[in-house]
Formats: structure tokens, sequence, C-alpha cells
């Protein structure tokens, strides 16, 4: 069967440019960096993420039917809510193959100027099969996910410096009036380390600091840090970074931390640790007011320290205004996170995870480092490999985010999973798992802040090891999660049953969206939130070109909101549809200003129409033919000659930037050492911005 994305009324007009493509002598050799990776850049530049992965599917129709429900397989009645319950409100991907985006995450902090908290997630480069080319760090708009802008370390000189290992949020160093970013590099430095300041309004570079540089403390410099509050009367923030590491004054390497002016970058004070292989600094935390003195106190961990010659770990804590010691608590500290006032004592208390094996985390008090209570799972999962507080229920106390990346799923590896459990009384609020083998969903947790102003904090729960769908290419993924109350919507596309052609025909698909039993205003809606899902793969979303008010198309008496989908999206969402037609379950859903969350879900018809190749003349053909098609888009192509054995033979054409029109690709016979062909049965496979082809040619000597 021979299929491609040409029907005979997309057939250009003869003006349309004429390609004709002579095969390539050898194979190409495999080009150098990842495919569809977004450039890096250096210190001094920051790229606006504007390319986004494009799939392309077959030619289809689509059709959305009338009646909807809030969730799929529980119907509602009109004008009924659907109640609070976890929503995913976006997903995002990694752009580097094993690029670990998802190793480091922070949020709560406005940096568009909208009045809602936007975040960033961290890709370091360091998963095992990755590049370990400079990592990145990018920050999206709370509200939609829309990426804002991506910085990345100086040079290619730092390669293995894992930038990203560890990000933070700091108060506004550069005067503007939006909080300021720090990115720990680890690597670098062959593992002296070292931190960069940006701003956090542009993504600008304000400094860079090295390991072992005057005061500094040498020893993966930035493999943790923390914003912190003027500790030196300067009126500016300052930072905590953790160099685990570093040796003390005794030689030892037992880690470090530091104490850094956020105006200067310079080197306030050091803490060192005690011994050998302490690790200290392994986290660094800016916890709340622990000892009374209304200033935030700071937390360090130390998960290698030894007590009667056993490792056990352990976490310490220093005043924030004095930096004296605290107290120490032993046995613990792989992972830490500062909670809010947990036993209502008016002190800050924070968490600790002890994540292997089945892993438990414990919270302590922040006044007297004693026990509260202790959670666990159970079952292997790793529960506790990351910890953050988050004030998921908007009741005013801090919830406690617990990741656990080895939760098992349904089927084989690694799911992973999320606990929330409330500050208030310990009780579990929600739970979210895994979807994908080995994706190891939790392996980071961070609040987000209140990202829709709805006065719950929201959360993003990374997966560094999640695979981009319809690929085997691991990238990693960050999800942002909330409770919301959901609100049952309609969704439809002109009248019941009507098609929509996705080949040939108009470029876009609309579809109408309206409340149920007036559920929502739909003034209240945030449309740059609208997106299409398939209900059966609710993490991949297509977000509309278009969304604005559209009247009552439909003479219901119920206003719409209108919007059109790309075709190119559709088939990204939908994937290569082979069957003439077919049906798909597919949710709408979008956000208000009110904290509510719109859903639609709906069954589309989708119709596919098996596009075909223009010419093959002659066929069979005695050594010499061509291979004619036609294209509307501009973009790569590619066409490839294979034997029986699904061996690849010949690279016939590979344009990166074809233009549309027709395309004639000459096959000579010869494969690609210049020998000929045996005669036999070939296979033939064409890869455009249209999309996929493939047929048979056959060659008689």
């Amino acid at each position: 069967m021979t299929i491609f994305l040409v029907t005979p009324s997309a057939v250009p007009s003869p003006a349309l440019m004429r390609t004709r493509y002579t095969p390539i002598a050898r194979p190409s050799k495999p080009k150098r960096g990842i495919p569809n990776a977004i450039p890096s850049t250096n210190s001094l530049e920051v790229s606006l993420l504007l390319a986004k992965r494009q799939k392309r599917g077959p030619s289809a129709r689509v059709w959305i039917g009338a009646n909807l429900i809030c969730l799929v397989g529980f119907f509602s009645t009109p004008g009924a809510r659907c109640g609070t319950e976890p929503v995913l409100f976006y997903p995002r991907f990694g752009h580097d193959l094993g690029g670990c985006f998802g190793s480091a995450a922070a949020g709560g902090r406005d940096l568009d100027g909208d009045g809602l908290m936007d975040f960033i997630v961290s890709e370091p480069n360091n998963c095992p099969g990755g590049t370990y080319i400079s990592g990145s760090v990018f920050a999206y708009s709370g509200l939609t996910g829309n990426a804002l802008y991506r910085v990345s370390s100086t040079a290619a000189a730092d390669n293995y410096d894992e930038f990203g290992a560890a990000i933070a949020f700091v108060d506004d160093l550069d005067g503007d009036g939006v909080e300021d970013l720090a990115v720990g590099a680890p690597g670098s430095g062959s593992n002296s380390g070292s931190f960069y300041v940006y701003s956090g309004a542009s993504g600008l570079l304000l400094y860079r600091r090295d390991g072992g540089v005057g005061n500094a403390p040498t020893g993966a410099l930035g493999f943790s840090i923390a914003g912190l509050h003027d500790i030196d009367g300067d009126g500016r923030g300052d930072l905590l970074v953790g160099a685990p590491l570093a040796p003390n004054s005794s030689g030892k390497l037992s880690g470090a931390v530091a104490l850094y002016s956020g105006a200067t970058g310079q080197v306030l004070r050091t803490i060192d640790g005690a011994d050998s292989s302490d690790a200290f600094g392994q986290v660094v935390v800016v916890a709340g007011d622990l000892d009374g003195d209304s200033t935030g106190d700071l937390l360090v961990s130390a998960p290698g320290f030894r007590s009667a010659g056993t490792r056990v770990g352990a976490v310490y804590a220093y005043s924030g205004a004095s930096r004296a010691f605290l107290y120490r608590v032993d046995g613990y500290g792989s992972t830490l996170s500062g909670l809010g006032d947990i036993d209502r004592d008016g002190r800050s208390d924070f968490a600790v995870g002890a994540p292997q094996g089945d892993g438990v985390v414990f919270v302590f008090s922040g006044a007297t480092g004693s026990l509260i209570r202790d959670i666990h799972e159970g079952f292997l999962n790793h529960f506790g490999s990351s910890l953050a507080g988050c004030d998921v229920d908007g009741d005013g106390i801090t919830d406690l985010v617990v990741g656990a990346p080895a939760a098992v799923g349904t089927g084989e590896g690694f799911y992973g999973a999320v606990f929330v459990y409330s500050g208030s009384d310990g009780t579990l609020l929600m739970r979210v798992d895994g979807t994908v083998p080995y994706e190891m969903l939790g392996g980071t947790v961070a609040s987000a802040g209140d990202t829709n102003g709805d006065g719950r904090e929201d959360l993003i729960l990374c997966a560094p090891s999640t695979t981009i769908y319809d690929t085997s290419f691991t990238r990693g993924a960050a999800l942002l999660y909330g409770l919301a109350e959901v609100l049952p919507a309609r969704a439809f596309s002109g009248s019941a049953g009507l098609t929509v052609n996705l080949g040939a025909g108009r470029a876009t698909s609309l579809v109408q969206v309206e409340p149920i039993g007036g559920a929502f205003s739909n003034d209240d809606v945030w449309l740059g939130t609208i997106v299409l899902r398939r209900a059966t793969d609710p993490v991949h979303e297509i977000k509309p070109l278009i969304a604005a008010s559209a009247g009552d198309t439909d003479g219901n008496g119920v206003a719409e909101i209108g919007t059109q989908f790309s075709k190119v999206g559709l088939r990204d969402l939908f994937g290569i549809r082979t069957s003439r037609a077919d049906t798909a379950s597919v949710i709408v859903e979008a956000s208000t200003r009110s904290g509510g969350r719109v859903r639609a879900a709906a069954l589309a018809g989708l119709v596919s129409s098996p596009p075909v190749v223009v010419t093959l003349t002659p066929n069979p053909m005695r050594g010499r033919g061509v291979l004619s098609f036609i294209t509307t888009k501009i973009g790569p192509l590619k066409v490839k000659l294979f034997d029986l054995s699904g061996h690849l033979v010949r690279d016939l054409a590979d344009d990166p930037l074809a233009q549309p029109g027709y395309h004639d690709v000459a096959i000579d016979g010869r494969g690609s050492r210049g020998e000929t062909l045996a005669s036999s049965v070939y296979f033939y496979r064409i890869e455009t911005a249209d999309g996929l082809g493939s047929g048979r040619i056959a060659i008689v000597r």
C-alpha cells in the first residue's frame, strides 16, 4: 500500500516550484548534535523558545460530537459542577536527548508581570546516555506554560558542568522589581564548581562565581543553592550555596556552604563540615523562623555524616540572623524541605527524607528538632526522594509533597508517584501516578506558587526520565498540577456530525466551547490556557491558533468560545491514521480567572483520506526511473531506498529545507557504493513536512 500526504485536490498549480534530486553517493554521516533541540546559548544570550517539536500525521478530517461530560466515563447533569480534584494544567518537555529536564525546579515568583506566579525548570544534561553538553534553565509563565526565556552557561568548554543541577529564586538583586534566579553548575572547572545569577525579568547574566577563587570553597560548588534574606545590610538579598566536596580547614573533604552577597557576589562567610565524606552542603534550605527571632533560618544536610563509625546522615540548623549553630538532627539528610508551622507552636517546621529502600519522611519541629510525625508508603518505591512544602488546599497551612520515583505502575518499570499530605493533620490529600514505564515521576517536586489566582499553590512534578510520546527519546518532563473546581462544558464543531477536512482545503479546524447550565462565564476564561488533549493520553496536548468569543453559532441560546486548531497540531496529537474512519475521545480544558477548570469531553470522529504518490515511472524499471510527488509545506525532505530485508541501500534525497511544489527524485539503479542493484523488489520511504509516504519499486535487469 502506498501512503503519502497529497490528495488530488491538493495538487499545486503549475506555477509551483519543481525540484529535481539526484541520488546521494553515500549514506550521510550522522550529524552532530540533537535533532529538534533548541540551539544552545551563551551567558549573554537568551533564546526565546519559539520552536516546538512537530510531528506530522496523515491527511484527515475530524468531526466533534455534541454531548460532553465532566469526566470521561462519568456523566454530569446540566449545571452540575464536578467538584475539586487534582488537575493537570499542562506538561512541558525537555529539549536534549538524555538532558534530564526536570532535574530541578522552583516557582512562586512573578517574572512576566501578570500578577501570577511563574516557574523555572532545569535541564543539566547529566543523564546516562545524554550528551553532557552544557545544561540550560527554562523560565515559563505559570498561567499558560508559555516559555519566557532560556539561559545557559557561557561556553562549549563548560560541557559536563551540570549547569542547572540546582536552581533557586533570589530576592531582587538588580533593582528592577523582579526577583532573580541563581543556577548551580557543580561540574564546572573540573568539579570545582560555579554558580550563576541571572535577571529574573530578562534572563540576562548578572554575574558568575567560581569555586576556589578567593575565599570561595571548591569542590562541586553550586551542587545546592538557595535564596537568602539580606544578611549584610545592603538592602539586597543574599545567597546560600553548597559545595559538598569541599575540603575543610583540616583538609578533610567534608563539604562546606558559603554565604554570598547577592549584590556583589562576594563570600560573606563559609561554614565547613566536620569530617571526610560528610557531603555537608548537599542540600541547603532557607527555612522559616526556627528560633523565634523573626528571621528565616538555615538548614544544611550532611548525608554522609557518621556516628560511631556508621554512616547515618544528619541535618544541621543555623540561625539566619547570627549564623550560630542551633541543633543537629541525626539519621537523615538525603532530601530536605522547609515547611510552615505544622505543630502550631509559632515556629516553622521542616521535613527530611530517607528514601533508601521503602523510604520514609520525617517531619520535625523547627523549634526543638524533635519528631512530629513520620510518613511512609512502603513497596520499595524510594518514597522521599524529593520533598517540597506547598499549600495545595489553600487552608493557609503548608502541605507536604513527597516524590516516590520508583513506585511501580500497571506495567513493567518504575512509573513513579507523588503524594501530597495535609499540613494540618497529615492525611493524604492527593496522589498523582506516572503513566509511562521508567519515567520515574516524582524525581523532583516543587511549589509553583499560585499560578491561576485561585488562592491555592500549584505543584511542579518532574519526571527526568520521561520519553517523548511516539518516540524512544528520553528528554524528561515537568507537569504543572493543582487542585481546582472542574466546570462542565460542551464542545462541538458546527452542527452534530459535521466533518472538518484536515487534508486539502482549510488549514484549521474549528471547535466551539460553551458552558453547561451556566457553570462559568465565558468572560472568566483565560483564553491562553485552552488546550485539546486525547482522553487516553492527557499528558500531551495542543493549543489553538486563535481563541475568541464566538456568539451563539448553534442557536441554543448559549454563547460560545470559538477556537481554531491547526492541521499540523491535530496530526501531531492523533498520530498517523491508516483507516478511513476512526474515533478518539478528546478533552478540551481551560482555566478561569476565578480558579476553576473548564472541562469538555467529546468523541471525535476521525476520517482519514489515504493520500497518493503522483508518479513513479517506469515501474517496473530497468535500472533508471523517476519518483515524482507533491508537497504543500516548506521543510525537510528525505527519500530512502531499502531492500526486502529492510536494509538501507541508498539515500535518494536529503534536503533540509525543501520548497513546496513538485519533486522529481531520480533512481539510477545503484547502491550507496556505486554497485548495480540486482533485480528485485525494493521499498522507498519519503519523509516531508507534509508527512510520510512509502511504496514499492521493481527493478528488472
